[in-house]
């Protein structure tokens, strides 16, 4: 338990511009206070913006839980317009203390950033899903406990699914952020880094990263090339040594157009268990699997065969999105 809390610590200090709330079960039909009304969504606050520390920004979200893929999805029909507004004029605050920045496309200013993932998600009808082994990861099946937790803000100011799952009865978590297929090509090209240096340009990055030691941790990141199932990716690591020896090491990699942060209690079981990892599409409404066509070992990049309404048109799925300047 130590040493999964002390996983926990990492992960949180590693991922940039984190924002945390309290759970709520299943719906995601919740109220916004008249304090909450925080204006606009925007893309970087000029100096003259009022600073909001990082507690203030994580007051303002919430995260959600749910016992399966099915749940998810009946969560995401049941919001409501009004509910997506509330979440859009709480994003509107995208700086804090350190004045970070995170870069959003027309149509998540459009839509909300939240809001865009979740139209996006019901709009296709698939969700990424970790597999390992070839079958669906098992989930924890805990009482009392998530299985599914979605942020509706959290690192690099996105909202992120958190599958909570089990290999071998050994907890093990998988963070899924879908970002702009604008970037796909280059980022599955040059790996996790370079697409959060894109993303969050003040946020955590190899490019900007030094070592540092705090409340008896030294942290480093750096790149390495990681095997999973079915290819080999560029991933961000981030390898923390505590001062009693214990070590940890948690990744962020790209897989198509998902960026995926996964970080296990054992080091040992993590690097053990990666070869074995693939992400496969899953039909959103029902949880089961599609039939795709992963990608030869060995290489960074497989296009995936996306089944969408919008390709029975010929269209394009609108998948160059432009970055608001």
């Amino acid at each position: 338990m130590k040493t999964l809390f002390r996983y926990l610590i990492v992960a949180l200090s590693i991922a940039s511009c984190l924002a945390m709330g309290a759970c709520s079960q299943g719906s995601l039909v919740h109220e916004l206070s008249d304090n909450d009304s925080l204006g606009t969504s925007t893309i970087v606050a000029d100096n003259s913006s009022p600073v909001v520390s990082d507690a203030e920004y994580s007051s303002l979200f919430e995260s959600y839980i749910f016992d399966s893929v099915e749940d998810m999805y009946l969560g995401f029909h049941d919001i409501d317009e009004g509910t997506l507004d509330s979440i859009r004029r709480r994003e509107g605050y995208h700086i804090d203390s350190t004045r970070r920045r995170t870069r959003v496309t027309r149509e998540e200013q459009n839509e909300g950033i939240f809001g865009h993932m979740r139209n996006r998600l019901l709009r296709e009808g698939t969700l990424m899903v970790p597999f390992y082994q070839g079958e669906q990861l098992p989930l924890r099946d805990r009482e009392g406990f998530a299985n599914i937790t979605v942020f509706e803000s959290m690192a690099v100011r996105k909202p992120w699914i958190v599958y909570h799952g089990l290999i071998d009865d050994e907890p093990i978590f998988f963070e899924t952020m879908y970002y702009d297929r604008s970037l796909m090509d280059e980022a599955n090209e040059k790996g996790a880094s370079w697409l959060l240096s894109q993303i969050n340009p003040d946020g955590t990055n190899v490019y900007n990263f030094e070592e540092n030691q705090i409340d008896g941790m030294t942290t480093t990141v750096y790149e390495r090339e990681i095997s999973l199932g079915d290819r080999n990716v560029l991933a961000m690591a981030s390898d923390a040594v505590f001062d009693d020896g214990e070590f940890s090491t948690i990744f962020y990699f790209v897989y198509d157009d998902i960026l995926v942060i996964v970080w296990r209690a054992s080091p040992d079981f993590l690097e053990a268990a990666l070869p074995y990892i693939t992400f496969q599409e899953v039909d959103f409404s029902t949880n089961k699997p599609l039939r795709t066509t992963p990608g030869r070992k060995g290489t960074r990049f497989s296009t995936r065969n996306r089944m969408q309404n919008e390709s029975d048109q010929g269209e394009d799925n609108n998948t160059q999105e432009e970055f608001v300047e």
